[in-house]
Formats: structure tokens, C-alpha cells, sequence
């Protein structure tokens, strides 16, 4: 109330304050995956309409600018979204992870390192580590774990495993092929009945 004291009138008027303190909703989205193949990935804020976004980590990488409601990384870690309403300032934060999987496959050759020229052999793969499913690629075209062979000379061979998580290792075998030898018993000779013959 307001009393003029030259005349004791009275006037009086009221504010209404209100409180607006609505924490806004955010959600960081789903936990991503890192591998040879896909080296980054976009993580994306969404719940909050109107809200200012800033990304950061302790332990990730962050490639584009944190201050946008999409960010791009290429490492793992953990990665914490802030929205701020502007008409409040409320906060409300969310993660998401990021991990990685670059392991490599370990690749050894089995078979004989040594024929004789015409003799098959059979060429083995035995892999360890990795991100199975594998595949195989030869370099004479073939895409099986075991191939057969038969070469006519000394041939190197070389296979590349890659894992379903698209990272490849290569691994070598030489097998040698050595000529048959040629064997010559003599001329054909006749003989009677109790006599002998010498063969050279």
C-alpha cells in the first residue's frame, strides 16, 4: 500500500512472481562402436527443443564443435552432453560411451614348405584374435580358409584375413618346388640263362 500524506489517500498494487525451474530433458542417444571400418561416428543430443548443447570428455576425442547439438568423435571414451533451457538456465546432463575394437587377426600358413614338381599340396590358414566371422582372399583368386595347389615352379602365397570388424592382416608362404630327377637304367641288354650283366 501507498499513503499520500498530504491527503491520507491510499492506493496499493501486487506482482506476481512466478517460478519456472523445469530441469529440461536430454538423452545422449545410444552407445556407438569404433572399428576399421567405421573410424568416427556422430553422437547427437536430442529431448530439448530449444536448449544450448556443449559436449566434453576425459578420455575421447572430439573432432567438430562441442557446442552443437551433434558432435563428431573418433575415439572411445565417455562423452557428456550439458542442455541449458535459455528461458531458465536449468541444466540436465546424459553420456554415452564409445568404445573400440581395432584388434587384428593373427595368421599362420600350414602345409609343406617343399614338394616335388607335379605333387598337390593343401595350403591351411589358422587364425587367431580378431573379430570373427573371418574371410579370406588369396592371391590366386581363391576366398576358402584351405586351398590345394599344384605348382610347377616355386610359388610364394599370400593370404589377407579380415574380421567382421573390417581390420586385416596378411601372411606369406614359399613353397619351393624341386625338378624330379631323370632316371636312365641303360640301354636294354639280352642275356642267356645263368650269365650276368652289369648295369650302368
Amino acid at each position: 500500500n501507498v499513503t499520500d500524506p498530504n491527503n491520507a489517500c491510499a492506493a496499493s498494487d501486487e506482482v506476481i512472481v512466478n517460478e519456472d525451474t523445469v530441469i529440461p530433458s536430454v538423452d545422449a542417444g545410444a552407445d556407438q562402436l569404433l572399428d576399421c571400418n567405421t573410424t568416427q561416428v556422430d553422437l547427437t543430443a536430442s529431448g530439448c527443443m530449444n536448449c544450448t548443447y556443449n559436449w566434453t570428455t576425459a578420455d575421447g576425442n572430439i573432432i567438430s564443435d562441442a557446442n552443437n547439438a551433434t558432435i563428431t568423435v573418433d575415439a572411445a571414451g565417455t562423452y557428456i552432453v550439458v542442455a541449458t533451457d535459455p528461458n531458465n538456465g536449468c541444466t540436465a546432463s546424459d553420456e554415452v560411451q564409445v568404445s573400440q575394437d581395432i584388434s587384428t587377426p593373427s595368421i599362420v600358413i600350414g602345409g609343406p614348405l617343399i614338394i616335388c614338381d607335379g605333387d598337390p599340396a593343401t595350403l591351411t590358414t589358422q587364425v587367431t584374435g580378431g573379430t570373427m566371422p573371418y574371410t579370406y582372399e588369396w592371391n590366386n583368386g581363391e576366398t576358402t580358409a584351405s586351398i590345394d595347389v599344384q605348382p610347377s615352379i616355386t610359388t610364394d602365397y599370400f593370404v589377407t584375413v579380415t574380421g567382421a570388424n573390417g581390420c586385416t592382416s596378411t601372411a606369406q608362404l614359399t613353397l619351393t618346388v624341386n625338378e624330379n630327377p631323370t632316371a636312365n637304367a641303360g640301354m636294354d641288354q639280352s642275356v642267356c640263362d645263368g650269365e650276368s650283366v652289369n648295369l650302368i
